[in-house]
């Protein structure tokens, strides 16, 4: 954890200035929030199965998923609130405004009641708009989310405070370098990676050298963006949010870092992009839309959609010319056919479900990180060759980028903004600098 200061009198600090009272309850909400909150999560995604469904087969069961739905909300808001009083036990100038947030929550969970209730009354063949209110809520439609509080010139780092985003329950690690995005040029071995500043970082892995480049556009087009780099030079950029609203902005940053706007796509973002055949691939994303970008004709066209809607923080690349996606919300790996328009759930290999992972291909295989550091190869698409050949990075962190793989070892820049080498022989990870 960060450095932290305890302003209560009654609270003993430990010689390094941690606030063991802060400490533990902070563990324990970590620990025991997200069981609560685990079956909103797994109503939500039924309610999203039946949505697919026709009407008249699924109406009672709706209905009561929805009931149901309002049951958990009433548990976890009632378990979130204990939770407050525990954590901000020693920060009481504090306790009101976070309560002002739980305040926000219970409005939220009472639209959703309603919501829940509104189900009986749509008609037998529902419109769109009929559903609008509950496809707009998305109950637990995410996981963790570190606040940061400043408190006298020291940061206190808080979990499970609840933010009300989207008007939804939003629930995601804050890092350091947040919503890092990135991409890999792999004729010259550059790392490039940006957050949601206009700087555009570039790290040569040949030469381990870090070069900083401001880019002329507005900073608030980097938000949860998408980028692939393009055989020309140029940078790809898809899928935005800004003010709290996923819009499809889309343009690209030619080599003399100029922005040349393009059709904007479907609203998304938290997706990632991938480059096949004169097309820009974008998989997955929050909406879980996945559309092609014909670099060409300048055109967008929609592809047939994920199951279960929703593929935050997905990650996406090329095996023996397939098209691989994994993502956040999934613990499958799933295969695009191009000619066919379908995915296909490649069996054999289970990840693990709200963890971040990102895939990447080296020569002759194709490796997925987790959020664990877990790092799975394979030689072939055969499930049987899937294998663990590392784990326990060099420090207590998560992958967050993107991967890439170049002599012979495996790269990524985890939660720490840190760049991570693992060596595919020694089996080891190495730590190479600070970004």
């Amino acid at each position: 954890m960060e450095d932290i200061r305890c302003f209560d009198s009654s609270c003993s600090l430990k010689p390094q200035g941690f606030c063991e009272c802060l400490n533990e309850t902070t563990l324990f909400c970590e620990r025991h929030c997200f069981s609560h909150l685990q079956s909103l999560q797994d109503t939500n995604h039924k309610l999203q199965d039946l949505w697919h469904s026709p009407y008249e087969e699924t109406r009672q069961t709706v209905i009561n998923e929805a009931h149901k739905l309002k049951k958990d909300i009433k548990t976890s808001k009632k378990y979130l609130i204990e939770e407050y009083n525990k954590i901000f036990h020693c920060l009481n100038e504090y306790k009101n405004n976070s309560f002002s947030i739980l305040n926000s929550v219970e409005k939220k969970a009472n639209e959703l009641i309603k919501a829940a209730s509104y189900i009986k009354e749509v008609p037998t063949y529902p419109k769109v708009n009929d559903y609008q209110l509950i496809l707009r809520l998305k109950p637990a439609e995410a996981k963790y989310r570190a606040r940061t509080w400043r408190i006298r010139n020291h940061w206190i780092r808080t979990i499970a405070i609840i933010d009300v985003i989207k008007n939804s329950f939003k629930l995601t690690n804050i890092s350091p370098f947040q919503e890092i995005c990135g991409f890999y040029n792999y004729t010259e071995n550059i790392f490039y990676f940006g957050d949601h500043t206009k700087e555009l970082k570039e790290y040569n892995l040949a030469n381990r050298k870090l070069i900083k480049t401001v880019l002329n556009i507005k900073e608030t087009l980097w938000n949860n963006i998408s980028v692939c780099y393009l055989p020309d030079g140029s940078i790809f950029c898809y899928g935005n949010w800004l003010n709290n609203v996923v819009n499809g902005t889309t343009f690209i940053v030619d080599k003399g870092k100029k922005v040349v706007e393009l059709p904007a796509g479907k609203s998304n973002c938290d997706l990632s992009s991938v480059l096949y055949n004169d097309h820009v691939y974008c998989l997955g994303g929050v909406s879980g839309v996945s559309e092609k970008f014909c670099l060409k004709k300048k055109t967008w066209k929609s592809l047939c959609p994920l199951p279960g809607g929703n593929y935050q923080y997905s990650t996406s690349f090329i095996f023996c010319d397939i098209l691989l996606l994994t993502s956040l919300r999934s613990n499958a790996l799933w295969k695009y056919d191009i000619n066919k328009n379908t995915f296909k759930q490649i069996q054999g290999l289970e990840l693990a479900r709200d963890f971040y992972k990102r895939g990447f291909a080296g020569n002759i295989r194709a490796y997925i990180i987790e959020t664990s550091q877990k790092i799975y190869e394979s030689e072939e698409l055969n499930p049987l060759n899937w294998k663990i050949i590392g784990s326990n990075a060099v420090s207590n962190s998560y992958i967050w980028s993107f991967g890439a793989y170049y002599d012979s070892n495996l790269w990524f820049i985890n939660s720490k903004s840190e760049l991570i080498m693992f060596g595919l022989e020694s089996k080891k990870f190495e730590l190479i600098r600070k970004i």
